[in-house]
């Protein structure tokens, strides 16, 4: 069995309607709880009238992805938790899967409202591979870069090529702390380029989490 994870790299939508019901499936890259919030909000003030806006996410975890789902009203059981396994099915991390319903007049039942969900989830998933917007999760690792600030513009150029995100800086009176944040592979390129490049700069490796080398 494969232990590949994925990370959606963009947003899809699909849209499924049964027995008059409409069912908006979107997907959402997220990174944390707040940006979960940040899209419900806007999803709910897109939908002001619908009926539930039914959500499911992954996060990366340290050890175990935190797992979130919310039934939005309907009957508990029949909602959320089939988004959730459609997430889990597909071994994604940093999503969230959304569902907006419009009701359309028609009770679908306990077992008709778990299968509009989960389709629903499963149209949207689809469009997003379809689209060639899911990439491969690696796991991100923390470390700092003490460097001039003559150095500063060059190094932040550096980090934006290699796709390494800074989180934090801080300032001395030599110059610039960056904490920044990467894949593995990504950060021991950056170690060496900065070794080549940068006599004065300084890479912290004891700054990794979880990392080994």
């Amino acid at each position: 069995m494969s232990n590949d994870q994925f990370i959606p790299s963009e947003t899809a939508e699909a849209e499924l309607i049964e027995k008059n019901s409409r069912f908006i499936g979107l997907v959402f890259p997220v990174s944390n709880d707040a940006g979960i919030r940040h899209e419900l909000e806007k999803l709910r003030t897109a939908h002001p009238k619908a009926n539930h806006v039914v959500w499911a996410s992954r996060l990366a975890g340290e050890l175990h992805p935190a797992e979130g789902f919310s039934d939005d009203g309907e009957p508990s059981g029949t909602a959320g938790m089939p988004v959730l396994k459609q997430l889990q099915h597909d071994a994604l991390l940093n999503c969230l899967v959304c569902v907006v319903r419009y009701f359309g007049g028609t009770k679908l039942g306990t077992g008709g409202l778990q299968r509009a969900y989960s389709r629903s989830a499963r149209m949207a998933l689809t469009a997003l591979a379809d689209a060639g917007a899911l990439r491969s999760y690696q796991p991100q690792y923390n470390a700092r870069i003490a460097c001039s600030f003559q150095d500063q513009s060059d190094i932040r150029h550096l980090l934006s090529q290699m796709n390494i995100r800074v989180c934090d800086e801080g300032f001395t009176t030599e110059g610039v702390i960056l904490t920044i944040e990467g894949d593995r592979p990504s950060l021991n390129r950056l170690r060496d380029s900065i070794g080549t490049l940068f006599h004065k700069a300084e890479f912290h490796e004891a700054e990794f989490q979880n990392a080994e080398f």
